[in-house]
């Protein structure tokens, strides 16, 4: 493996094209996925890295000015991600899980790239749901458009698959100054301890805010006391290709979940948020299990902004992880959270014992139900 690596770097030191060079470090980057060969690797790479590539992208683009953004002051170097192209949760998680890793490696975000067709997913314009959710000059300042040609994309002095690689880099002393990621991050669960602290309480501070100032202020108070918010993901499901997921969220476990809840509060009022999202798959004759149980179902009728605030607000939030909207939902939510985890219930907060009916009594204690 070292001796092809020695190889291809000798050959990159001859008057080679830049696209030849190019290619060579693809080549290298693709054989050196060993863990035990990839600090050699790097080592490799570091004479082929674009030392002389010192374009300010925030001079060419309007860059993220946001305070979550400049933490580490103006001399930082600037890390950029792609805004990703999945849904309105993943889109959140991504933003949140960006802000985390630049803000823990020592880098400024110099925002999200919004390269065609990914603004817009499910109908949910992604500048306005920040807007409404959390800030509004946080919408406008994180997602950055750049010029953008697909035969000459923006060029960066790094370009990685993933962000540990550009950690790496740096520890070893490489002058980083700008830098894209190109697979959005989703690697942190902002309630572990891994994670900065303070950007998730920014967020949370955001988010209070924005449901203060919102005009459905009167309704969500009214949902409170004690309220058990479900989250069931159907509209954008074909039920044949996921059907995994579909086994792992069926109606019978959150069924199985609100029995117990309701056995430890008689009085749960609960309200199962979902969407039919104009989808061939699903009706609404689909959710008559819950209605048949003294819960009231939420369709269509009730935006995504407002889905998520009625989410996060409940006392008890039931979801499950295998949809990002929910973990959105639960990363947000002030109560206790319970992860329908396939049937396998999991109470998701620090100090879990493992076992559901205890650690479900001990979140209650935390968030005593009125």
């Amino acid at each position: 493996m070292l001796l092809t690596m020695y190889s291809y770097s000798n050959l990159c030191n001859l008057q080679v094209s830049m696209a030849k060079q190019y290619a060579i470090v693809l080549f290298m980057i693709l054989v050196c996925s060993k863990e035990l060969v990839q600090r050699e690797c790097y080592a490799a790479l570091i004479p082929y890295i674009n030392h002389e590539l010192t374009t300010n992208h925030c001079l060419e683009w309007k860059c993220c000015k946001h305070h979550l953004c400049t933490m580490h002051g103006s001399s930082a170097p600037t890390l950029f991600f792609p805004l990703h192209t999945g849904g309105s949760g993943y889109k959140t998680l991504t933003m949140i899980n960006s802000l985390a890793h630049a803000y823990a490696n020592g880098f400024n975000l110099g925002g999200l790239l919004v390269f065609p067709n990914t603004l817009v997913s499910h109908g949910v314009n992604f500048t306005r749901l920040v807007g409404n959710l959390f800030d509004p000059e946080l919408a406008r300042e994180i997602l950055v458009t750049p010029e953008y040609n697909e035969k000459e994309p923006p060029e960066f002095q790094l370009q990685f698959k993933k962000m540990h690689y550009i950690v790496d880099l740096k520890k070893d002393g490489f002058k980083v100054k700008n830098a894209f990621v190109y697979q959005a991050p989703m690697d942190i669960n902002p309630r572990d301890s891994t994670f900065p602290k303070q950007i998730m309480q920014e967020f949370h501070d955001m988010f209070r805010r924005s449901i203060k100032s919102n005009p459905i202020q009167s309704l969500l108070d009214n949902f409170r006391g004690s309220t058990v918010a479900v989250h069931v993901r159907r509209g954008d499901m074909n039920k044949k290709t996921f059907e995994h997921f579909i086994k792992c969220s069926a109606d019978k476990h959150f069924f199985k979940a609100i029995k117990y809840i309701r056995s430890v509060i008689p009085s749960a009022d609960v309200h199962v948020f979902s969407s039919l999202d104009n989808k061939p798959h699903w009706g609404s004759s689909d959710f008559d299990g819950f209605r048949e149980r003294n819960m009231t179902v939420h369709l269509d009728e009730v935006s995504v902004p407002q889905t998520l605030q009625f989410l996060a607000l409940a006392k008890v939030t039931v979801v499950e992880y295998m949809s990002s909207f929910a973990r959105t939902a639960a990363y947000l939510a002030s109560g206790c959270v319970v992860n329908i985890n396939c049937g396998n219930f999991k109470v998701d907060m620090s100090g879990a014992t493992g076992s559901f009916e205890q650690d479900f009594r001990m979140c209650l204690q935390r968030h005593t139900i009125n």
